[in-house]
């Protein structure tokens, strides 16, 4: 059963310490750290977020009883993404022109229009472009924006399509509650079987075409379904777990360990995203499920705290 969700969530100071976390593991494996082979898996950690805090956003509209305003979500992520993006990208053009060699600059042109149309990951992936062995390219990590800016223009239309057919399977419900509660299930079980059916495009594509695998929407979707998922488990800040604090506690272990683990044993040599991304997307999820009572743990509080939490406001920029 999904519940539906109260106009106003609670805010989970964990949750932007987690954002902290998965930056400082990317900026580690950007940086080389032999450590951090596997580090790039909290891409998902993002993608997993960002569908659960869109998901959130959306179920409001229809928790108030009426219909997704697609202007004002759309709205809300373009100018949130543009100006920083605007910023790299004349500051990319002028490091080009100072540190690359003539020849070298139409290459940083050529890929720098579509990267500001957040297409870059398109691009990418029809030239074949292997993410970790493609390091000239200076705009290369640019492509999991372009994959969420693609994500969260379809999101939002899949789930204005459920509400309509959860609409349209109430229509004989008398109640408003009732009615209500049969809309909510019926985005909540769409949301899952597209997720279900992203995840396993993405397993037969890791193997099929790895490129459009990593850098591809549709192959990504999943991730950012199991976050629209807790967004109606936990999105109010209710726990999966009840009050059970040791369960929350145990969950968060597991899901830190299922993040930060991989971030070590993971390479480049793995077909990725395919099944071992459960791993990361899955502790996510277990860190997602414990609800604002997560904070109130000895982890949830490590999470919270002063350096990571600042980490995590700035993490987009």
């Amino acid at each position: 059963m999904a519940p539906s969700l109260p106009a106003r969530p609670a805010w989970r100071p964990d949750i932007e310490g987690l954002r902290g976390l998965a930056v400082a593991l990317v900026v580690c494996f950007h940086a080389g750290l032999p450590l951090f082979r596997g580090a790039f898996i909290a891409v998902d950690v993002f993608f997993v977020l960002s569908g659960f805090f869109l998901t959130r956003t959306l179920t409001r509209y229809l928790a108030d009883g009426g219909d997704i305003d697609l202007t004002e979500v759309y709205a809300r992520r373009v100018w949130r993404l543009l100006p920083t993006m605007a910023v790299v990208l004349v500051a990319t053009i002028a490091m080009a022109l100072l540190l690359y060699a003539p020849i070298d600059r139409a290459a940083v042109a050529e890929n720098m229009r579509p990267v500001a149309f957040f297409a870059g990951n398109l691009i990418f992936a029809a030239d074949g472009v292997n993410y970790f062995s493609a390091g000239e390219n200076p705009l290369l990590h640019t492509w999991t924006l372009g994959v969420e800016y693609q994500l969260v223009l379809i999101f939002p239309v899949v789930v204005m399509l459920l509400a309509w057919i959860g609409k349209r399977r109430a229509a004989h419900v008398e109640s408003d509650s009732a009615r209500h509660v049969m809309i909510m299930r019926t985005v909540f079980w769409g949301i899952m079987i597209v997720g279900a059916l992203s995840f396993a495009l993405s397993v037969w594509s890791s193997s099929a075409a790895p490129m459009w695998a990593y850098f591809g929407p549709h192959t990504r979707l999943w991730a950012f379904a199991a976050g629209g998922v807790m967004a109606f488990l936990v999105g109010a800040g209710q726990s999966v777990f009840r009050t059970s604090t040791n369960s929350i506690a145990t969950a968060q272990v597991v899901g830190i360990a299922a993040i930060v683990v991989p971030a070590f044993v993971y390479d480049r040599s793995m077909s990725y995203p395919g099944l071992i991304a459960l791993v990361p997307v899955g502790g996510t999820v277990l860190i997602l499920a414990g609800g604002a009572a997560a904070a109130e743990t000895a982890i949830g509080r490590a999470l919270a705290s002063a350096p990571l939490s600042w980490l995590g406001r700035i993490s987009y920029p």
